[in-house]
């Protein structure tokens, strides 16, 4: 927090395989004053590790990705 009594931005990871719908939400969480986009995923091998890496706070998780399910993500 940058002054007294802010709070960090929630940090979000998008897991869609859609490229137009994932950079529109990108777009839209980042124009949050309380909210950014910290990572962009297309294929279900990749959410748990982005979503790690990136120490995200809540993850946007696509029910059908190219390589797997949202269920997969969820069962890992």
């Amino acid at each position: 927090p940058s002054r007294p009594g802010a709070h960090a931005p929630l940090r979000v990871v998008i897991a869609d395989d859609n490229a137009d719908l994932s950079s529109a939400m990108s777009h839209l969480i980042d124009a949050e004053p309380d909210m950014c986009c910290v990572g962009r995923v297309d294929a279900a091998s990749r959410v748990v590790d982005v979503t790690r890496e990136t120490a995200a706070d809540v993850l946007l998780l696509d029910l059908r990705l190219r390589d797997g399910t949202g269920m997969d993500v969820i069962e890992t």
